[in-house]
């Protein structure tokens, strides 16, 4: 039998990261033998008792209620429950049901986005430290506003070497929804982290996420830096910005050059590692990757030799060899430290992903 307290802990989590519904725990409560205080004989997923379990601490469940999952998988989620309970011909929890039925009359259009709150480990009752809330589009459509496997991967690389961060000034390329920039800050003693996307709505979604995360993030006008292609910086870097602990900045790898990053230098220059996950997701790309690693790295040298750590899910092979031939061909130095189809073990996997 198991603990009633895992299949509560398990399907709030399912809920919270909104995994698919066929194969979320709700798809094995079928076969649970669930156990009840005070008694030998098991509960059953269709009794009142779990009933109103189910509906107090996973769909009204605090951290789902403020940052809910979208509205079709909150229908999704609770009619494939209810689906199972009526399987059984059992009665459905009154609160459940009502609030089943108001769902059906709400309109998806209403918002864009959802969140996400993804927790690192498998504990029944993690500690704050341990969950991500993510506000992300429901479209990936919207690259930079979605959660991605190589994102979790390198927050997992993360927590696997934080002595490599102490102290370190770090900058992130294509932070997105923020959950590297999220592990860095939380879990590290990193000096500072200047993290970068370039769309004003990424930006802005970013900020909102690093702070729903209980991260301080300074006033920003993401508009007030521009890079153009002659080079030009308009504004300059408020002296103050060097020190602060963690920065969202713009950055257009399109316009970046030798030249037009030496023009940011106070700010860029300090930076001795620099993070990206999932950049290489169109072939178009590893030119302009490729070429923002060269300038970083071509810049004044710190205390310590610059470093790059850029993590990709594999999808098309010609893209990352593309990318590989385009390192060397820079004269840049490239070492692949982990595959994880054949050294899956080298990293703790904290995350749910595949």
């Amino acid at each position: 039998m198991v603990r009633i307290e895992d299949v509560i802990s398990s399907l709030t989590r399912d809920y919270r990261e909104m995994i698919p519904v066929a194969s979320s725990a709700i798809a094995e409560l079928k076969d649970a033998k669930i156990e009840r205080e005070g008694s030998q004989d098991p509960l059953h997923f269709t009794d009142l008792e779990f009933q109103d379990l189910f509906y107090q601490k996973v769909i009204r469940d605090p951290i789902a209620t403020k940052y809910p999952p979208s509205i079709s998988y909150q229908k999704n989620f609770l009619r494939r429950y209810i689906h199972e309970i009526e399987s059984f011909h059992k009665e459905v929890n009154e609160e459940m049901l009502e609030f089943y039925l108001e769902s059906l009359n709400r309109d998806e259009k209403e918002s864009i986005e959802c969140y996400k709150t993804y927790q690192m480990g498998e504990e029944s009752d993690p500690n704050p430290d341990q969950l991500f809330t993510i506000k992300m589009a429901k479209s990936f459509n919207l690259v930079g506003l979605t959660s991605w496997e190589a994102g979790f991967f390198l927050g997992e690389f993360v927590l696997e070497n934080k002595e490599m961060f102490e102290g370190k000034r770090v900058l992130e390329l294509g932070s997105g929804v923020g959950l590297t920039s999220a592990v860095l800050i939380r879990h590290t003693n990193v000096k500072q982290l200047i993290t970068t996307d370039f769309a004003p709505v990424i930006l802005q979604n970013l900020r909102n996420n690093l702070e729903i995360n209980g991260l301080t993030v300074e006033n920003e006008d993401f508009g007030e830096e521009e890079w153009d292609e002659e080079g030009a910086f308009f504004f300059g870097v408020p002296e103050e910005e060097k020190e602060k602990r963690l920065l969202i900045k713009s950055l257009d790898w399109t316009f970046v050059n030798k030249i037009t990053l030496e023009r940011h230098l106070p700010l860029y220059g300090p930076t001795q590692i620099l993070l990206a996950a999932d950049c290489l997701y169109d072939l178009e790309l590893v030119e302009l990757v490729a070429k923002v690693l060269d300038c970083w790295l071509s810049l004044p040298e710190t205390e310590e030799k610059r470093v790059a750590y850029v993590a990709q899910t594999l999808r098309l092979e010609v893209t990352i060899s593309k990318f590989i031939e385009r390192i060397k061909q820079r004269g840049m130095n490239l070492e692949i430290l982990l595959n994880t189809k054949n050294e899956p073990e080298k990293i703790q996997q904290r995350f749910r992903y595949k």
